[in-house]
């Protein structure tokens, strides 16, 4: 700026210089010349010098742009690791050359060491890999890593710095597999059960006619027969098959609860000298009834189902013998207890105590 004012300066001088004629006409035009040429050339600095502010405001925007986007993925690769994915950059000369927090944590894998061998354990590249095949699109693969775990992997090739390069992208699906493989054996209960559901009710319908006919046959025959106690020992046999059947039902799921006000003493006493079998010899028996139990509401042949459970798996708590005791009792809460186990109202309940001398469960 200062040199403007000079050259303006000194450009009026040498006019007045030549009106009176001291100088030539054609100095006055010089000087003028010289002085539009600076008077244009601080022009352009000063647009030079806006551009370049411009400039300088642009790279920061962008940098805090860049700054912004890689906190986000960075932030969410970090998340989805936490979820069972795991993101990878691989070379085309199989060495990782990124990986995130996922793939650190699990397998302790350094920059620059082949995926394969860190990863899966193998001596040389998977046959899937996209990289082996020189593919150019992206690929989904399934592998099994060094740790049994499988991972469904989404690869694309990309040129990162004029050289191949394999993004993956790894998802752990050993949960989803295994859940898959419950839901198949559920399916395949399922069927036995619906098949042992129709054999149940075929039998239970031979069962029928023959508890009636042997009772019919009963009625016709005189106190001292002894076919008489033939005909009751058959109607009893077929008695304990509908029990039977009734069972089979309640395990099959197929039966409908039908809770009724029972005496608990009379289910234990109807189904004791089954459970007394399922223990076998090598395991003492006990049993220690109320007298005038109070009555409850239960669904008989879905409690037998759980005396029966009850009783084989303290068989399998005591394989080199033991004690199985069961006991009945007339028990009554008051509000203070039902205060502090929540659930249970006040009233009169029936207590069945099951107790054992096996080995019980191993502390984890």
């Amino acid at each position: 700026m200062y040199v403007l004012l000079f050259l303006l300066a000194y450009f009026i001088y040498s006019y007045n210089l030549y009106t009176e004629g001291i100088i030539p006409f054609r100095n006055v035009l010089r000087f003028g010349a010289l002085t539009a040429v600076t008077v244009y050339m601080i022009f352009l600095m000063g647009q030079i010098g806006e551009k370049r502010a411009e400039l300088e405001t642009s790279k920061g925007e962008l940098a805090n742009e860049l700054d912004k986007e890689q906190y986000i993925l960075r932030t969410v690769i970090r998340s989805i690791s936490d979820v069972g994915i795991g993101v990878a950059v691989i070379d085309s000369d199989h060495n990782i050359t990124y990986q995130s927090k996922f793939f650190q944590d699990r397998y302790q894998a350094l920059l620059g060491t082949k995926c394969f061998r860190k990863y899966l354990s193998l001596e040389n590249p998977c046959d899937m890999c996209p990289l082996s095949h020189d593919q150019s699109n992206s690929s989904e693969f399934i592998v099994l890593d060094k740790n049994d775990c499988t991972y469904s992997v989404s690869s694309v090739l990309e040129s990162i710095k004029n050289k191949r390069h394999l993004i993956c992208v790894f998802h752990n699906i050993s949960a989803k597999i295994k859940l898959q493989e419950q839901l198949l054996h559920s399916q395949k209960m399922d069927a036995i059960g619906r098949f042992v559901a129709s054999i149940v009710h075929d039998f239970n319908n031979l069962l029928t006619p023959i508890m009636t006919l042997s009772e019919l046959g009963a009625m016709d025959i005189s106190n001292q027969s002894k076919l008489l106690e033939y005909l009751k020992s058959m109607k009893a046999s077929a008695v304990q098959g509908k029990e039977l059947t009734g069972q089979l039902l309640s395990f099959s799921r197929k039966q409908i609860m039908n809770p009724i006000p029972l005496d608990l003493n009379e289910i234990m006493k109807s189904i004791e000298k089954m459970l007394r079998l399922i223990v076998g010899e090598n395991i003492v028996f006990k049993y220690f009834p109320e007298k005038q139990l109070v009555p409850i509401e239960i669904d008989a042949e879905q409690f037998k189902q759980v005396l029966i459970n009850l009783t084989s798996n303290a068989k399998d708590a005591m394989r080199e013998g033991g004690t199985l005791i069961f006991e009945t009792a007339n028990i009554e809460h008051d509000e203070f207890y039902s205060k502090e186990h929540a659930g249970i109202k006040p009233g009169k309940y029936v207590r069945l105590s099951v107790s054992d001398s096996g080995v019980g469960f191993k502390t984890f």
